[in-house]
């Protein structure tokens, strides 16, 4: 009697490792842009990195929970500072963030949207 509770152990150590094997994918590429739409569904989103062009002020990456293009004026979910003429990464965890939809935007303010020229690259590492 006890192989059938060693399978149905075995199993349930198993079918968290399997859930972790999903496919996760990669949204943006190295085009200069100021705004990128990531998903219009429920995704998980896991880092944003990039490269910011720009040589003038500080530019703000801000990650919107809404599958519509955010307009100047709306509150981010979250906001974050990247360097002038340098890398940035954003590392959201093991686990990720949970989003209804995701539009990434870049901002010449923290608070708010200000919608800042198009010189910084975006990528996303998100899942479905």
């Amino acid at each position: 009697m006890k192989t059938p509770f060693l399978i149905l152990f075995l199993l349930a150590l198993a079918l968290p490792m399997a859930a972790q094997n999903q496919p996760v994918g990669v949204r943006g590429n190295a085009a200069l842009t100021n705004s990128l739409t990531v998903s219009t569904a429920p995704c998980k989103v896991y880092s944003v990195l990039g490269y910011n062009s720009s040589v003038t002020g500080t530019n703000y990456i801000q990650i919107f929970q809404t599958s519509a293009g955010a307009t100047n004026g709306a509150t981010p979910t979250f906001s974050f500072p990247v360097p002038q003429a340098g890398y940035y990464s954003l590392d959201l965890g093991l686990n990720g963030v949970d989003l209804d939809a995701c539009v990434v935007k870049v901002s010449t303010n923290a608070a708010t949207l200000g919608l800042a020229p198009a010189a910084v690259s975006i990528q996303v590492l998100k899942k479905n």
